[in-house]
């Protein structure tokens, strides 16, 4: 999908606001000042996803989704590095990580990384829905670690049959003694992706 200017800064604006808040509670959850840069945004064709997302395809990653549905449905990906989740991993929950066996520890890791996601995905989203005027209902959230091939063609199967397009955000987390890159992903079949468009389109001209 092309977008002029216009819709591009609405969409990055967009973005912006519902990242920001997403940092904020991400700030209190780990007790640490979080800067966020603004966020980079691109509409894409599913299949140009993995090469848009600009990662390297063998390496791993930490990738937490939820599905959300109202107006709009489709799934929001957040994506960090592994190395990345681990750091934030390491932030919350801290000294209990210290002795723990390696099952316990995977354990933990994944515990922290989805409730990480949940609030990230979630306060963005819920923002996201609110300035465009859509009900969003939210899923549990769900964890899958590996290389990005295999992340997206789990989600490929999951909307298998449907054209899809994918909405990319992407930003950098910057924290007192750690610096992390996340990107966050939203897959939309084509119709509710013109249903954003069409909420975007209603917003800029009530400016």
């Amino acid at each position: 999908m092309e977008l002029d200017e216009l819709e591009r800064d609405a969409l990055r604006e967009l973005a912006n606001v519902g990242l920001s808040r997403a940092a904020t509670q991400l700030s209190e959850l780990l007790n640490d000042h979080i800067e966020m840069t603004v966020p980079l945004v691109q509409v894409v064709p599913y299949d140009q996803v993995t090469q848009a997302l600009q990662l390297d395809p063998h390496a791993m990653v930490a990738a937490v989704w939820q599905s959300f549905s109202g107006q709009s449905e489709g799934t929001s990906i957040l994506m960090f590095p592994s190395e990345d989740s681990k750091r934030l991993v390491r932030a919350l929950v801290g000294p209990s990580m210290l002795g723990a066996g390696e099952d316990d520890l995977r354990g933990i890791e994944h515990e922290a990384m989805m409730e990480i996601g949940n609030i990230i995905i979630t306060s963005g989203m819920a923002v996201i829905a609110d300035m465009l005027g859509q009900e969003v209902r939210m899923s549990l959230p769900g964890y899958m670690e590996g290389n990005l091939p295999d992340i997206m063609e789990q989600r490929n199967r999951d909307n298998a049959g449907r054209e899809m397009q994918a909405i990319i955000m992407f930003t950098h987390l910057k924290a007192a003694q750690r610096e992390i890159e996340g990107r966050m992903v939203m897959l939309m079949s084509v119709d509710s992706v013109q249903v954003l468009f069409d909420r975007l389109h209603k917003l800029l001209r009530s400016l």
